[in-house]
């Protein structure tokens, strides 16, 4: 027959435990962290400008409001305003976008703005 082994106590289980987490969150903290659907949207908006601007114009600008009238600006103003949205997105903790990202949108709302004004 085999001796039997006591118990473990308390606080080297707790130590134990404690040193097991600290390990598996250091591991966890190294790996890259996957940047895949930033990195497709970006290669998205060099191909397709227009329509991928139109989505991120969609999906961007109502985190905050209502989609805009494109007529209710001048396309210098909408030069402007879509840098200052953006900048106001990333200081509110919202979904910002990227520099090539702004550019798409911006290209995209000028393509719809009627040459009469």
């Amino acid at each position: 027959m085999s001796p039997i082994t006591p118990p473990m106590k308390n606080s080297t289980a707790i130590g134990l435990t404690a040193l097991f987490a600290l390990v598996a969150f250091g591991i966890l903290i190294s790996l890259p962290e996957k940047k895949v659907a930033r990195e497709s949207s970006q290669d998205l908006s060099r191909v397709f400008p227009l329509a991928s601007g139109k989505t991120l114009f969609e999906e961007s600008c109502v985190q905050c409001h209502t989609l805009p009238v494109f007529s209710t600006h001048t396309p210098d103003q909408w030069k402007v305003l879509v840098k200052k949205m953006n900048r106001y997105m990333e200081q509110t903790g919202k979904k910002y976008l990227s520099a090539d990202e702004t550019d798409a949108v911006t290209s995209y709302i000028l393509s719809n703005i009627s040459t009469k004004h």
